[in-house]
This record gives C-alpha cells, structure tokens and sequence, in this order.
C-alpha cells in the first residue's frame, strides 16, 4: 500500500532505506537489513501504517482568484499557489513543489526567491522525486523560517507524518489526486511521440 512518501527515507537514522523502481517505474523503499538497527522509526513514522484523521472534519472551503491578472494567466488555476508562495517568500521563507528539468524528469525542489517561482508553477501529472526535501524542511523549520509546501495528499500526509507535530510556520497545500502515473511511463510517452513525429 505505500505511495512513496518518502517519510521513511527521510527518518531514518542509519541512512539504510533507499526508493527503488520497479518494473512499472514506481518507487518503493527498500531496507539494507544489514545496516538496520531495527528501530522502527521507518514504521512508525509511516502515514500509511499509522493514518491521522484529525483533520478529517469537513474544512471551511475557498474559492481564490488571484488580482493580478497577469500573475493569474501564468497560473494553472485561479492563482492560490502564486498567491502563498509570495506571502512565504516575502517572509525570507523557502517554497518547495515539483519541477520538470531540461530533460522532462520530474522533481521537488526548494526555492528561496520569487524569481524562481516560475519553476514550480504549472501541473505536472507524474509522480515527483522527493530526494531530501523533508530533510530540508525540517531544518528550516527549526531555524524558525516558514515553509510552503505543495504535493499530492499523499506527500502531505508524509511530510506531517515525518515532522510529528505541528509547526507555525508551515503551509502546506495538497492536490486533489487520482494517483499519479510513473516517470517510467511519461518518458515512454515522450519517445512514443519522438518516433511518431519524429521530432
């Protein structure tokens, strides 16, 4: 049942918990039993194995619509991210969301600027690489700076879960999610095009 939060690659203590891909290109974690000490914070941190529902109570619901309408235009939906992002920015904070580099790969970054806020605008539907991110936001965090973060609920929930409690400094924003499909086939996609139009 795992989503590949990555919670339990990112707490654990000896490092020996790495994301590995299967035949359909989805990461799942692994464990060196070598290394393992076998303290069980990969368990118990995991959202799957121990679900929060604490929020579970119908929210107050928004509709946003940015007022810079050239800001808008740049944005895939009304321009909330755009919106929270500068708030946290402005505030010296760190922003981290996906990003698709020069070679279309799928990814989580973290930018302190509004001029690299334009990397993480835009959906990109494949399932993003985490690499360290929960590490990072867990400093930044404890240096008292604020966070926004933006993933699938899943990510969410992964984050919360390898943080353990709440922080005031951070926002989070998840998607509505169907599940996302694999980088694996997202690159055979693009090659399915590069053959056909042979461009």
């Amino acid at each position: 049942e795992c989503f590949a939060c990555t919670a339990c690659v990112s707490s654990c203590p000896k490092s020996c918990i790495r994301m590995v891909k299967d035949e359909e290109g989805f990461a799942y974690p692994v464990i060196d039993e070598v290394n393992c000490i076998s303290c069980h914070l990969c368990e118990r941190v995991c959202p799957v194995e121990h679900p929060n529902y604490s929020n579970a109570k119908t929210p107050e619901t928004y509709a946003v619509l940015l007022k810079d309408v050239e800001e808008r235009k740049k944005s895939s939906s009304g321009g909330a991210f755009y919106a929270i992002a500068s708030f946290v920015l402005k505030k010296c904070g760190i922003v981290i969301g996906s990003t698709m580099d020069k070679n279309l790969q799928v990814r989580h970054i973290a930018i302190e600027s509004l001029d690299e806020l334009y990397k993480l605008r835009g959906s990109k539907y494949v399932q993003s690489d985490l690499g360290d991110v929960f590490s990072k936001i867990r400093q930044a965090l404890k240096d008292n700076r604020w966070c926004y973060f933006v993933g699938t609920g899943c990510q969410v929930a992964g984050l919360k879960s390898f943080l353990g409690k709440d922080y005031p400094t951070l926002i989070t924003s998840d998607l509505v999610c169907h599940g996302v499909p694999s980088q694996k086939l997202f690159d055979q996609h693009i090659s399915y095009l590069e053959e056909k139009y042979h461009d």
